[in-house]
């Protein structure tokens, strides 16, 4: 064979060994160490779950004497650790003959208990002190738990009373562990979490009682703060990698309604003192001798002197004052909707704004004016911009005899 032919052979061969040349090679004069180009990448685990990396060294003038391994800049428990399948006795590792003067070994390291990025360094030292260090990224992931909050889209509640949450967890890769709250971002005082399921937290985050690990379906209940406001409850479930889900429910905390019981608004051609009540008093009069919100009686049916028949049963608003109906079933007002269930004044702006249906009819003065009122009708009210009132008709009771006809109202404000 020609020399030429010999030289273009080596350059060939040569080229094909270095391109498939399968490490990362750090090297400080003769002394290396490297991963190979499997264990340089980065790599994702599950938690306690082990992985491998292989490392290559080779001694320069002194020979290798130990190799320490860290997680995050800190020693890794030796008993996490094999090396080519052996465990360890500690960590450094000494490095005997004859793996002094080069070796290649595979490293076991069980994975964090815990989710997160991990920097894992492999520091090899030789007898001259020279130190190399190579690393690699280990990202530690887990499936994360569900959280599911089963309740209305809005809960209204009174300030500083209590609630309850319907909160659903199921775990994934890991067992249920922690319950955390938040208030608008801020954790809830541990005093305001009053019991979950048959828990008593003493602490936010808390910890799940050991039954709830494998899922639960439990009420959490708070207390609601001592402000009115619009606010959000974040719901936090951990299981014990770390992994997390959440779900979040907003709460409208409100003032007290002011409940006035059983006005009576007479019939407006009862005499000359009749006709008017007052939603802010209970009071009542003549409509035109009133001030402020209130609702006016529209008296008796012209032409007809019958007092078993004549009275309209139909009001209008004075001063203002409009009037709407809530009907269970309609403009999104639920079917289970009560009277008894209203306790805030937010509740009732609400329900005006969002659920409440205007009157049609109208006088002869282009007023509106209702159908004639049944027992257990509710209406909501509005006076000026921010002024709402809830009547409840607890009675309509007409007189047969001489027109003592009178509505019964429960007023809510």
């Amino acid at each position: 064979m020609s020399y030429f032919v010999r030289i273009c052979l080596f350059f060939i061969c040569a080229t094909i060994l270095f391109s498939c040349r399968k490490e990362e090679v750090i090297e400080v004069g003769t002394f290396e160490v490297s991963l190979s180009s499997t264990s340089a990448s980065d790599k994702t685990v599950k938690p306690l779950e082990a992985f491998r990396t292989t490392i290559n060294a080779s001694a320069g003038a002194a020979n290798l004497k130990g190799l320490l391994i860290l997680q995050d800049g800190v020693a890794v428990d030796f008993h996490r650790i094999k090396i080519n399948d052996r465990p360890l006795e500690g960590n450094p590792y000494i490095i005997y003959p004859p793996d002094d003067t080069g070796f290649k070994f595979v490293v076991e390291i069980i994975a964090p208990d815990k989710t997160g990025n991990y920097v894992y360094t492999f520091k090899v030292v030789d007898f001259s002190d020279a130190v190399i260090n190579v690393s690699r990224n280990i990202k530690v992931e887990a499936a994360s738990p569900t959280l599911k909050y089963n309740g209305p889209e809005l809960v209204i509640v009174k300030k500083g009373n209590e609630a309850i949450y319907k909160l659903n967890g199921l775990p994934k890769d890991g067992k249920l562990r922690t319950m955390e709250v938040l208030i608008n971002g801020m954790l809830v005082d541990k005093a305001n979490i009053l019991s979950f399921g048959a828990q008593n937290p003493t602490a936010n985050p808390f910890n799940l009682d050991i039954s709830f690990e494998n899922g639960f379906d439990r009420d959490l209940k708070l207390v609601a703060p001592t402000m009115a406001g619009n606010y959000v409850y974040t719901f936090i479930l951990t299981d014990e990698f770390g992994a997390s889900a959440r779900d979040s429910a907003d709460i409208l905390v409100g003032e007290p309604a002011i409940e006035l019981l059983t006005k009576d608004l007479y019939n407006i051609a009862k005499d000359s003192i009749s006709g008017g009540i007052s939603l802010l008093t209970g009071n009542t009069g003549k409509p035109d001798t009133m001030n402020g919100p209130i609702i006016i009686d529209l008296g008796l049916e012209i032409g007809n002197d019958d007092p078993a028949s004549n009275w309209l049963r139909q009001i209008r608003g004075g001063n203002g004052v409009e009037i709407r109906y809530l009907k269970n079933g309609e403009m999104n007002l639920p079917q289970t909707f009560t009277y008894q269930r209203v306790e805030t004044q937010e509740q009732i702006a609400l329900l005006f704004e969002n659920n409440g249906i205007s009157f049609t009819k109208k006088d002869a003065q282009n007023r509106l004016i209702s159908d004639p009122l049944q027992i257990g009708q509710i209406l909501v009210v509005k006076f000026g911009l921010t002024k709402y009132f809830l009547v409840e008709i607890v009675l309509v009771s007409s007189d047969a005899s001489n027109n003592d006809d009178y509505y019964r109202f429960n007023i809510k404000q």
